[in-house]
């Protein structure tokens, strides 16, 4: 088995540890596969950006919002340098963290990040 391979299983394995309700068994498996994705594909690869976004909404949705924020920071950078700042996935992804900075009660923050997200949308719109 190669190192992505690994890190896929590792992946899936947490996911069934959350369908199970148990998703402190399943954080481990979280990290451990992001780490591997990491080694194998190197931290810019979009892959690595994908489940770093998966993570963080891992922790949004157990309302560990300062650990969502941070997974939510690394991934950013990866998106826009694999699609460009412009892209709409970049933008959907920002909205996201705009959401997030709301429920963390950071309106100015997310207001910000919000503009950006209205832009890149209007460009596509042309």
């Amino acid at each position: 088995m190669d190192g992505i391979e690994k890190a896929d299983g590792l992946w899936q394995k947490g996911e069934e540890w959350c369908e199970k309700g148990d998703e402190i068994r399943a954080e481990p498996f979280f990290k451990s596969a992001l780490a591997a994705f990491e080694k194998e594909l190197g931290p810019s690869h979009m892959a690595v950006g994908v489940h770093l976004r998966k993570l963080a909404m891992y922790y949004w949705d157990r309302g560990i919002y300062t650990k969502a924020e941070k997974y939510y920071k690394r991934a950013i950078p990866i998106y826009e340098k694999n699609m460009g700042g412009d892209h709409l996935e970049v933008a959907e992804l920002l909205d996201e963290v705009s959401e997030l900075l709301r429920a963390m009660r950071r309106d100015d923050d997310a207001d910000k990040l919000q503009e950006r997200v209205e832009s890149i949308f209007a460009k596509h719109e042309e």
